[in-house]
């Protein structure tokens, strides 16, 4: 008589489906501990079931929580369980990991870790252009200010000269250098005088020719666009882990003195990381007694 994990056989005896036989899901717990002077903050786990091999796959709710205080440096350290080296089947498990399924467990964190910096690179250039957009702004508003304030002092030279022009146009010049003096009660006849000679009389001059001569003065290139940095760059595409400790807080003995099994599983652990493009970068630490950490 065949039945599932716990009272599957009874019930396929009297006819009625036990829920386990579909679904058996290995309940755990985790808690985030913050020190409050530092605010660094390590995680702690119970036993995990990998969300490769569960039935109702929960952990990355938790790596979604934990990756933005990796990114910015507040989480230093994870604490949980490898209790078997990859040699365990997977039905054996009973909800725990192995070297396998722990990598994969720090690969999607590591993948989660890099979208928050990609967010955390692009919210830094939204904020460089919007600051480089208001300050072009205030550039352009303040040569409005100083077109207006240019127009209005040509517009009064361009009125006094035109004055100018009207008044002196009764004496009849001979050249553009001289006119002709009125003869005075005396009978004798005054000596030519001098005007200043202009290029470009200024009743002449456009407000066109102004304000390109204004904005070649107070106009200014614009600012380079912003991309992300090399050490930005390096940090996307290099290792997304580095600077955090992964401890291994529970291992089950095989009672095997010529084997330890603590070393097979780091083996095992550091094999796995090495056969990925990335590597994660993390530490991996196994926990020994009495042991103190420093974070």
């Amino acid at each position: 008589m065949a039945g599932g994990r716990g009272s599957g056989a009874i019930n396929q005896m009297v006819g009625g489906p036990s829920p386990t036989e579909f679904a058996c899901v290995y309940d755990s717990s985790s808690y985030f501990i913050r020190d409050v002077d530092s605010e660094v903050e390590v995680l702690i786990f119970g036993d995990v079931e990998g969300d490769s091999v569960s039935m109702n796959p929960r952990n990355l709710r938790i790596w979604q929580e934990a990756a933005p205080k990796v990114a910015t440096g507040k989480l230093k350290a994870i604490l949980i369980e490898c209790s078997y080296d990859d040699s365990r089947p997977v039905d054996r498990l009973f909800g725990h990991l192995t070297p396998s399924f722990l990598v994969q467990e720090m690969t999607v964190l590591a993948e989660e870790v890099k979208a928050v910096r990609v967010r955390m690179t692009m919210d830094k250039e939204r904020k460089e252009t919007d600051a480089r957009r208001d300050s072009r702004r205030g550039s352009k508003r303040k040569r409005e200010g100083l077109h207006d304030e240019a127009t209005i002092a040509f517009r009064r030279r361009a009125s006094r000269a035109l004055a100018r022009h009207s008044s002196d146009s009764v004496n009849e010049p001979v050249s553009p250098k001289t006119m002709k003096m009125p003869r005075s009660d005396s009978g004798q006849r005054s000596v030519s005088v001098e005007t200043p000679q202009i290029t470009t009389p200024t009743a002449e001059l456009s407000l066109t020719d102004l304000q390109g001569r204004t904005t070649s003065i107070v106009g200014g290139t614009s600012a380079p666009t912003t991309n992300p940095t090399a050490a930005e760059t390096r940090l996307l595409e290099g290792p997304q882990l580095e600077g955090l400790k992964v401890v291994i807080i529970h291992v089950k003995d095989k009672m095997d003195d010529d084997e330890r099994v603590e070393d097979t599983i780091l083996d095992e652990l550091q094999e796995h990381e090495a056969f990925m493009d990335v590597p994660l970068g993390c530490e991996w630490v196994i926990s020994e007694v009495g042991q103190s950490l420093e974070v």
